[in-house]
């Protein structure tokens, strides 16, 4: 299942077989302790307020659920690059705002979630990736994605 504030998604997901539910981060549709896992891809730089959405995603996962939360990094070359679109007038970036590892790490803890993995790939700027890059087994700033997952109390 997947929720989104925007129709159009909600239309693309179903045609691939996904339930689309009209929502925001900030006030999820579902019942508390109703999730086993959360996925938030692509997602953190769009919210309005990250920290009430990982609070809801503590509500509505069951304890011992998992978030996983996957990020461009503010101060990567990945971010830097959307970060230029942004300012040269993207629409889609216009109010997208990218936080550093260290950032949403801490939201997420203050959220009551305990971190227990990290990963990061893209560490190549964007535009010279030539070949399928490795998976490292950390958070890196520098890295142009990273995946955070952290377990609900």
């Amino acid at each position: 299942m997947g929720i989104d504030p925007a129709h159009a998604p909600l239309l693309r997901a179903g045609k691939r077989g996904i339930i689309g539910i009209s929502g925001i981060g900030e006030q999820l549709p579902l019942q508390s302790n109703s999730a086993g896992t959360v996925f938030m891809l692509f997602t953190l730089c769009f919210v309005v307020d990250p920290i009430l959405v990982f609070a809801e995603c503590q509500r509505i996962l069951k304890p011992g659920g998992h978030l996983v939360v996957g990020q461009i990094p503010t101060h990567s070359s990945w971010g830097k690059a959307l970060l230029k679109k942004k300012k040269e007038g993207n629409p889609f970036y216009e109010h997208a705002r990218f936080y550093s590892v260290q950032e949403a790490v801490a939201m997420i803890e203050a959220a009551g979630f305990v971190m227990r993995e990290r990963y990061s790939t893209l560490l190549n700027p964007p535009g010279t990736i030539s070949e399928q890059e490795e998976i490292a087994d950390s958070a890196t700033e520098e890295a142009g994605f990273c995946v955070l997952v952290s377990e609900a109390r």
